[in-house]
């Protein structure tokens, strides 16, 4: 009996294609809009959710080579998402990239770049925010990243944003105790992000939690690498119990024998 399994590729990088590039354009509040990348080769879908943001002009935008706005201090291809406003503290926008391979990824690494703050004394201007960080285990159930860190070596002494809590209450801010913010071409507000185990989907919420008049904010995300988990067969649990039959039977008649 043949046991089939789908292809392997191991350290597999999706580095956010140009085409088609976000083709799907800017989810009103209240929608979703998807973009299927399946015809680049990665069985990768992103759908980005709005429950409350306006956008600035052309975005959400794949940027290609490091050209974005925010770019984390590389040449890499990015996703930028750029809300103008948001109606409220409360509101966010969810972004979820689906794994559609049948087995699962595993060791998913990635970067959000630019997670930073601007706010006046008034609170006028944005912390960004990134909650409800998680992923959907293959098995089912929800995993939290495996490792976390805002590792940067531009001005490495200065802290861009914090990371708190743990699993459900884990939270990446912004720093409005940097006024200026993290510059746009570097790593000064660059997250790093694991997941570990075998996964089909990851998601986020990212809002603006300052608290005054809130404005323009951006962040980008970077490629993903993971590594595709093979697809066991069905054939495989019959196989199983057919090999534990055949030596169940072969035990049985070594014992007839030496009566």
């Amino acid at each position: 009996m043949l046991v089939a399994f789908s292809p392997t590729a191991q350290g597999t990088v999706f580095d956010w294609p140009t085409s088609p590039s976000w083709t799907a354009g800017q989810p009103v509040i209240g929608s979703a809009q998807t973009v299927d990348y399946s015809s680049t080769g990665q069985n990768i879908s992103v759908t980005i959710a709005n429950t409350g943001a306006t956008w600035n002009g052309g975005y959400p935008q794949v940027a290609a080579g490091g050209t974005g706005f925010v770019n984390g201090g590389t040449a890499n291809n990015g996703l930028i998402v750029q809300p103008s406003a948001q109606t409220s503290p409360g509101t966010f926008i969810q972004l979820t990239i689906n794994f559609n391979n049948p087995g699962g990824v595993n060791n998913v690494s990635f970067q959000l770049w630019d997670i930073d703050a601007t706010v006046d004394a008034s609170g006028n201007g944005f912390i960004d925010t990134i909650t409800h960080l998680q992923a959907t285990a293959v098995a089912g159930g929800t995993l939290f990243p495996d490792t976390i860190d805002n590792t940067h070596t531009s001005n490495p002494g200065i802290s861009y944003n914090s990371i708190t809590g743990s699993g459900p209450t884990l939270s990446i801010t912004g720093d409005p105790s940097q006024p200026a913010g993290a510059a746009n071409g570097t790593d000064q507000g660059t997250v790093n992000i694991t997941f570990s185990q075998a996964i089909t989907q990851l998601s986020f919420w990212y809002s603006n939690t300052a608290t005054g008049s809130l404005t323009t904010q951006t962040i980008g995300l970077g490629p993903l690498t993971y590594s595709i988990l093979p697809e066991t067969s069905p054939g495989w649990a019959v196989a199983t119990v057919c090999i534990a039959a055949v030596a169940l039977e072969f035990g049985r008649r070594r014992r007839k024998l030496r009566i």
